[in-house]
């Protein structure tokens, strides 16, 4: 966590969902491969925090690069539903939880 992120104000907790979500991150995501799938990078839609998300895939090894869409397709075998995972402390965070609370989906494409 960055020493901006510190210090700016959090949002409190609220499992929360909005189109946008889902369209603000997206844009600028970065797609690597994991030892296991993916993970997706970015910062939250909702708070601004840094984030990553790790997607577990079978055919994780054959993963070279991916690219984030934010419309998913019904038909799309690459949906991903993402929740925040930042490290900030919301207020209201149930303790065995993490992140701001916000969740939204995407759709990864692998090249």
């Amino acid at each position: 966590m960055t020493e901006a992120e510190q210090t700016q104000p959090c949002k409190p907790f609220a499992e929360i969902t909005d189109k946008e979500y889902g369209i603000a991150f997206a844009t600028g995501c970065e797609v690597s491969p994991t030892a296991r799938g993916i993970r997706l990078s970015n910062k939250c839609p909702r708070c601004e925090g840094m984030m990553s998300y790790d997607k577990v895939e079978k055919f994780s090894k054959a993963l070279r690069r991916g690219k984030v869409a934010s419309e998913p397709r019904a038909e799309s075998t690459g949906v991903v539903h993402v929740m925040c995972t930042c490290k900030r402390a919301h207020s209201g965070c149930p303790a065995d939880d993490e992140g701001c609370g916000a969740y939204w989906t995407v759709e990864v494409s692998v090249e």
